[in-house]
């Protein structure tokens, strides 16, 4: 869901500031703006920092969707790790749980998986998965060398470690995609040997 109008982030200052299209389309014209996520800006010399992108989030997912589930997938490391965000967000909601209120809402991809306590974080006041289960949940849906990228990423800026993937998939048990899981960080480890091939 996008904002109504556009908005332009204060990080010190939140929510976002509601503005005319034109004025927004004026200013990303003139390089004082750039966008984060759909209708929601921010000034190009202001740091996107984790509560920036928290802040962003906000914006366009409503109050009841966000305590609904935790934010996870591709939005867990872009809110971890920056770079360019995902579209639509991921949120994990627990197995037959979140009703209606998660369902059919624009910008918003719902996963249904088991989730633990330990499994969550709080982002700048957001739950996100941690980075351990992020990158397992990521590894077992993404081809090797993708995942070896996310991997790359969470580790730079979390400090993830192989072992910590590969105890998490020890304790999983049977789940699909746990072999390619496995053979990702098997290739993540190889990686960190070689640092040339991440390159």
């Amino acid at each position: 869901m996008t904002p109504d109008l556009p908005v332009v982030l204060d990080p010190d200052d939140p929510p976002g500031v509601p503005c005319h299209p034109r004025e927004i389309a004026r200013l990303v014209e003139r390089h004082w703006l750039r966008p984060v996520l759909p209708g929601v800006y921010l000034a190009v010399d202001v740091a996107e920092t984790p509560a920036v992108r928290a802040a962003a989030v906000r914006e366009v997912l409503p109050p009841e969707v966000l305590a609904a589930g935790v934010l996870c997938a591709e939005t867990a490391v872009w809110l971890l790790c920056g770079g360019e965000p995902p579209w639509p967000l991921d949120l994990v909601i627990p197995r037959r749980g979140g009703g209606p209120r998660v369902r059919g809402v624009e910008g918003l991809r719902v996963h249904e998986q088991r989730l633990y306590a330990q499994d969550t974080e709080p982002v700048a006041g957001l739950a996100v998965t941690t980075a351990v289960r992020t990158a397992v949940d990521l590894a077992r849906e993404l081809p090797v060398a993708e995942a070896v990228l996310r991997f790359t990423r969470l580790s730079a800026a979390t400090g993830l470690q192989p072992r910590e993937v590969t105890g998490y998939l020890r304790r999983l048990g049977p789940v699909p995609g746990l072999r390619s899981a496995r053979a990702a960080v098997t290739a993540w480890r190889a990686a960190e040997l070689t640092p040339d091939a991440c390159r």
